[in-house]
């Protein structure tokens, strides 16, 4: 086992840390080294201008896993944003998430740290899936992904402000979900991407094709168990967060059907247009 531990309080400090967890995989692959890179810098500046001293990161080789972990003393816990072209700031997250295998925040006592995890060990051929999502909705879809989001965002707020109250939470929905969610990162950064497309071109419905590794049927179901728990909790007003539209949650129930009939070799259905007593009951 390699391993490295270094505090960090100045943003001159955060390079020579960088270089130090990147010297603990040099053999790595290049690319993969690159991302290490970015994602510790992101970290450690958010930390050292949003976190509170001191900034230790830790940093571990282990069984083909590199595991770092940045800590600081401030219990707020940031959430991915969409940064604007324009944006200097908001992407630390947003890279992470689009970066790292996997990643979390964990409570420390008073503060919290960041860990992230990359796979050393070079992958072998994956079984994939090709799934074809028909006539998909732009605005709810769209809808959809920002309700999502700021559902977690708020999870995290009351998480950072009452551990004790939302720890139970948080394991049992929140990071099963984001797991799951991690396979399907790359479909939904593509899909958002396809779908603000569409919109911009005034269509109001869209095709995805997605190549999904064939667990994703299994990551499907546990996604679709976690975006219904938060809907229940929003309708119960646990969450300061409203509950999704109707056409939301019938547009989640919907591609999680879809995901996982695919990956079990069932042919695709259209997203189903209400039959209009549905329409005009809403």
């Amino acid at each position: 086992m390699r391993e490295l531990v270094v505090e960090v309080n100045e943003p001159r400090d955060v390079a020579t840390a960088r270089r130090a967890v990147a010297d603990l995989i040099r053999d790595a692959d290049p690319d993969l080294v690159d991302s290490v890179r970015l994602c510790v810098s992101e970290v450690l500046t958010n930390a050292i201008v949003h976190g509170r001293p001191p900034v230790i990161v830790l940093a571990r080789v282990r069984n083909g896993t590199l595991r770092i972990e940045v800590g600081d003393g401030s219990p707020a816990r940031g959430s991915p944003q969409q940064a604007s072209g324009t944006s200097s700031g908001g992407r630390g997250l947003a890279i992470v998430d689009a970066v790292a295998h996997r990643w979390g925040i964990e409570s420390r006592g008073e503060g919290k740290a960041i860990w992230l995890e990359y796979s050393l060990v070079a992958a072998g051929p994956v079984d994939e899936v090709i799934v074809r999502l028909l006539g998909v909705p732009v605005d709810v879809y769209l809808r959809g992904q920002e309700h999502l989001e700021s559902t977690l965002h708020e999870l995290h707020m009351l998480a950072s402000s009452d551990p004790a109250r939302f720890a139970e939470l948080e394991a049992a929905t929140v990071m099963p979900l984001r797991q799951a969610m991690d396979t399907f990162r790359g479909s939904r950064h593509q899909g958002r991407a396809e779908a603000q497309a569409a919109a911009t071109s005034g269509l109001t419905h869209v095709n995805f094709t997605w190549l999904l590794p064939a667990r994703a049927a299994g990551d499907a179901r546990r996604w679709a168990a976690g975006t219904a728990e938060l809907e229940r909790l929003a309708t119960l007003g646990v969450l300061l967060a409203p509950p999704p539209d109707a056409e939301v949650s019938r547009l989640r129930r919907w591609l999680a059907a879809e995901i996982v009939g695919q990956a079990e070799s069932a042919v695709p259905r259209p997203f189903p247009v209400p039959a209009e007593a549905d329409r005009t009951t809403k």
